[in-house]
C-alpha cells in the first residue's frame, strides 16, 4: 500500500511517510475535532495506568526484575496489574482502534508458553499486553523511562542489557527458565516476543532470532496486520521513519484505524534436528518464519536487526559527508 509497494525491496522503509490527498483532507477535517478529545484521554489513560503500575511495583527490589532472580507478583500486586491491560485497551481506543478483529483461538499456556508475533510498529506491544497480559523481552533502558518504566516492570519483562557482555547468555537462560515455569503454572501469563527483533513495514518477514526458540518448547504464532487503503495510515515504524510523536499524532487524528489479529495453531519442534541444542533453535525459528510468511502472503528475507543498524549508520555517514562537502563548497 502506498510507498510500501515502491520500497518492497526494503523491509525497513516506513509506509507512514506516505500521505495521500484524502489522508491530508482527513487530517484537516477530523484532526481539530478528534485531536483535543483523544489527546486528553490518551494522556490521562497513560498517567492513570502508570500510577497504578507504580503502586503495584512499589518496594520491589531490583533483583525482582533481574535474570535469574525474578519472581511472580504477589496476589495483591497482580490484582493491580489486572487493571493495566484494561487501560491499555482504552489507550488503543483513543488511538483509533475502536474494534480489533480477532480470528483463531489462543491455546492454553501449558501447551504453548511462548507467543511470537510479527512486528510493525509501536502499537503491537500494547496489543500483546492487552491480549496476553504476558511477559515481554525488553531493553533495560525502558525501565527508567518516565511513566513507562513502571508500566514495563508490571509485566515482569526479561530485560536485555546491551552494555553487559553476559546479558545475552543470561537472557537465554531466563527465557528457558520462565517458559518452563509457565508450563508448570508458576507464572500466570505467557512470554511474548517479536522474533524479528525490530520493526518492519510488513512487506516481508525478516530473519528470526532464536531467543523464543531456544527452549525448544511449543510456540503459538500471532499474525498482526493493519489493513489499510491509500489515504489511511499504516502504523509501520521503520528505519528511516517519522518520529514516534508524529506517528501517534496521525493515529489520533484518524477516525478509525483497522487491526486484524490471527491466532495460528501452536507450532512445536518435531524433527530430531530441531530438538538439538544447536542448530535446533535456528532450524525451528526458520520454520516458524516460513509459516508467518505463508500466512501473511509475503516472502521471507535474511535481512536482520543488524542490517537495519548498519543501514542507519550508513545514512548518518552519508548525511555527515554531504554536510561537509556543502560546507567546504
Amino acid at each position: 500500500m502506498g510507498s510500501a509497494r515502491t520500497h518492497a525491496h526494503n523491509p525497513f522503509w516506513s509506509d507512514t511517510w506516505h500521505i495521500s490527498t484524502l489522508g491530508l483532507l482527513k487530517l484537516v477535517v477530523f484532526g481539530p475535532i478528534l485531536l483535543p478529545i483523544r489527546i486528553i484521554g490518551f494522556l490521562f489513560t497513560i498517567v492513570l495506568a502508570s500510577l497504578i503500575a507504580t503502586i503495584a511495583v512499589l518496594g520491589l527490589p531490583r533483583s525482582h526484575f533481574e535474570c535469574g532472580t525474578s519472581k511472580p507478583l504477589s496476589a495483591p500486586r497482580n490484582a493491580l496489574k489486572m487493571m493495566v491491560p484494561l487501560l491499555g485497551r482504552v489507550l488503543l481506543w483513543f488511538l483509533g482502534y475502536l474494534w480489533i478483529d480477532v480470528k483463531g483461538k489462543k491455546v492454553p499456556m501449558s501447551e504453548a508458553p511462548i507467543v511470537v508475533a510479527n512486528h510493525i510498529g509501536p502499537v503491537e506491544p500494547i496489543i500483546l499486553a492487552v491480549l496476553t497480559w504476558g511477559m515481554p523481552v525488553a531493553a533495560i533502558e525502558n525501565a527508567s523511562i518516565p511513566f513507562f518504566g513502571a508500566l514495563t516492570k508490571i509485566f515482569l519483562p526479561i530485560f536485555i542489557d546491551r552494555q553487559n557482555p553476559d546479558s545475552r547468555d543470561l537472557v537465554k537462560q531466563e527465557i528457558e527458565s520462565r517458559a518452563k515455569a509457565v508450563t508448570e503454572g508458576v507464572y500466570r501469563h505467557p512470554l511474548y516476543m517479536f522474533p524479528e527483533g525490530t520493526t518492519t513495514n510488513g512487506t516481508s518477514v525478516i530473519n528470526f532470532k532464536t531467543g523464543a526458540f531456544n527452549p525448544r518448547l511449543p510456540v503459538q504464532p500471532l499474525l498482526i496486520q493493519f489493513p489499510h487503503t491509500p489515504g489511511h495510515i499504516h502504523p509501520s515504524w521503520g528505519h528511516p521513519a517519522p518520529s514516534l510523536l508524529e506517528l501517534i499524532f496521525r493515529l489520533l487524528c484518524e477516525p478509525y484505524n483497522r487491526c486484524r489479529l490471527t491466532w495460528l495453531p501452536k507450532v512445536e519442534p518435531v524433527s530430531p534436528d530441531e530438538m538439538t541444542e544447536w542448530p535446533g533453535p535456528k532450524i525451528f525459528a526458520n520454520r516458524v518464519q516460513r509459516i508467518f510468511a505463508e500466512e501473511l502472503g509475503t516472502p521471507t528475507t535474511q535481512y536482520s536487526f543488524e542490517d537495519m543498524k548498519l543501514m542507519q549508520e550508513a545514512l548518518k555517514f552519508s548525511s555527515r559527508k554531504l554536510a561537509l562537502e556543502q560546507g567546504g563548497a
